[in-house]
């Protein structure tokens, strides 16, 4: 017996459930600029002669959706069992949904006894034109015979996604990507396999990018390295620096071409606390590099302190001349607490002066660095929010990582999507401006000792909770395969300009109450527990609107 059924995007489905475990969608409504996507779900109940079913699976519409297999990829790390809650999919170790690729024999597909299979379809809401449409989706056996149908109604809305005025970055590992494929660093390849990848994340909402103009000091074990990939080309003639940019000029080409807005700068100091300088190379007379500073440079050291003299103003100088100095921002030291306070102070008087007057944003859940004015944009995770929302700061971000698993919103492999998807209305309710989360491609082991192949790890080796280090998986032409928690951010942007678009006509107040009509009152430590109510809420958003 062949069991089939539709649902949306926001359930996980695991291969050991029923296709009839998980709510069925019939009907769907979708406006302009958002992504729209659903799975069909199939499960062959009775072992044929062979040991599994072949079945193809085709939509019978002229609209152009994308149809891929959704892979189950091993996790051995869902949470940490000393932070979960109850709203996960479980906590054990096993093969959870994940990765989205082109099935090996196109719309065919190998069923195995009692296995769930989910085959992801999405499209382009622009590609729809307005109106209801049927989508037919027929499964055939490989002799031609129909197995099983299902259908789903689709209504394009004649209403599009406003822009708005918010900023998203999920940081983006330059070095992952030339170590994964094997390319040099800032070869015509590594440009090529970048601007891959960077598509991907454009194609989802993300607008701001990590700009590493010398190799970003982040998650590296003290005195390791990274692969250096660091844009800014620097020389020293007579004791003096030289900077050369022609490697910037063209990561900001493509990315501009991309669309994004904003370019975050790698951190001038070292993570957790700005005691060192980053790694800084210097290109000598014969080609070959040579490292200058590192975890053996002070911070405050007067070496360093006169190369920041040099550096910051001959980069701020180009990236002026560029015109893209308005959409840049700095970073000091990522995740400063307050043991590093006076550290992390006395780096950032060294460069005051020299970055005034564009904007210094940081990691930081201690509201002290706000407070006493040491972070011009203080960035707190999720769960650590409170009391800047208590003292109403406003331009507020936040952001998640591997911590931020027990009553908030992430974007875990083991968290359910309609978990997820509560971070836009929490957002809105909230007047969030902006959000940050570190992995987009991070491909190595806890600070960076090892590679990691990401098709068999996602925890970092046993590090984070599987999913935290990266959403796209390196496919072997050099681009990106999605994975739907990628997919699943993209709906939580779009959600987000839905509740501004709906604010627009009705106001802020009037949205937030139909929001909580149905999620109850809205707060970072509350997230759905089903995907009805979300599902819910969203249509009655776009019932607003006419």
């Amino acid at each position: 017996m062949l069991k089939t059924n539709i649902t949306s995007s926001l359930e996980k489905c695991l291969p050991t459930c029923a296709p009839q475990e998980y709510p069925t969608l019939t009907a769907q409504k979708i406006i302009g600029g958002e992504r729209f996507s659903f799975q069909l779900l199939m499960q062959y109940q009775q072992a044929p002669e062979w040991g599994y079913l072949g079945v193809n699976v085709a939509l019978d519409t002229d609209l152009a959706f994308t149809q891929r297999q959704l892979v189950n990829v091993p996790v051995t790390l869902p949470v940490y069992a000393v932070a979960a809650d109850e709203n996960y999919l479980s906590l054990a170790p096993g093969l959870y949904p994940d990765l989205l690729m082109p099935s090996p024999y196109g719309t065919r597909y190998a069923l195995s006894p009692d296995v769930l299979v989910c085959v992801w379809f999405d499209i382009e809401a622009d590609d729809v034109p307005v109106g209801t449409h049927e989508i037919p989706i027929k499964i055939t056996g490989d002799d031609g015979t129909l197995l099983a149908e299902q259908t789903l109604t689709l209504t394009r809305l004649p209403y599009t996604l406003p822009s708005i005025d918010f900023r998203f970055t999920e940081w983006f590992h330059c070095d992952c990507l030339a170590d994964y494929y094997g390319v040099k660093v800032w070869s015509d390849e590594h440009f090529r396999i970048v601007e891959n990848f960077a598509r991907a994340a454009r194609r989802q909402g993300m607008n701001m990018i990590l700009t590493p103009i010398h190799t970003p000091p982040l998650d590296t074990a003290i005195g390791g390295e990274r692969t250096t990939n660091q844009l800014v080309r620097i020389t020293r003639e007579n004791g003096e620096y030289h900077f050369h940019f022609e490697h910037l000029d063209r990561f900001i080409h493509i990315m501009d071409k991309l669309g994004f807005e904003y370019f975050e700068l790698a951190h001038l100091f070292t993570q957790w606390g700005a005691e060192h300088a980053p790694k800084i190379v210097l290109t000598k007379d014969d080609g070959s590099e040579e490292k200058i500073f590192g975890w053996e440079t002070d911070a405050t050291g007067e070496e360093y302190v006169a190369f920041l003299g040099a550096y910051i103003p001959a980069l701020i100088a180009h990236l002026c001349d560029l015109g893209v100095m308005h959409r840049c921002y700095f970073h000091i030291s990522d995740e400063p607490n307050k043991n590093n306070y006076k550290t992390y102070l006395a780096a950032k008087e060294i460069v005051r002066d020299l970055i005034a007057p564009f904007p210094i944003m940081d990691a930081a859940s201690n509201y002290e660095f706000y407070r006493d004015g040491i972070v011009d944009i203080a960035i707190p995770a999720n769960n650590h929010i409170a009391p800047f929302l208590e003292n109403e700061v406003e331009g507020l971000w936040t952001y998640y990582c591997c911590c931020q698993t027990q009553g908030v919103a992430n974007n875990l492999i083991a968290m359910p999507a309609y978990r997820t998807r509560t971070l836009a209305y929490q957002m809105f309710k909230y007047h969030i401006v902006g959000f940050l989360q570190w992995g987009f491609n991070f491909y190595n082991t806890h600070l960076s000792i090892a590679k990691i192949n990401p098709f068999l790890e996602n925890a970092g080796g046993g590090w984070v909770p599987a999913g935290d280090p990266f959403v796209v998986y390196p496919a072997p032409d050099g681009t990106p395969y999605e994975s739907i928690r990628l997919l699943i951010f993209g709906e939580v942007m779009s959600e987000l300009r839905l509740c501004h678009l709906v604010a627009e006509k009705v106001g802020y107040d009037a949205t937030v109450r139909l929001m909580e009509k149905f999620l109850g009152t809205i707060s970072f430590d509350r997230c759905a527990t089903s995907s009805a109510p979300v599902l819910a809420l969203h249509n009655a958003l776009l019932n607003v609107l006419g």
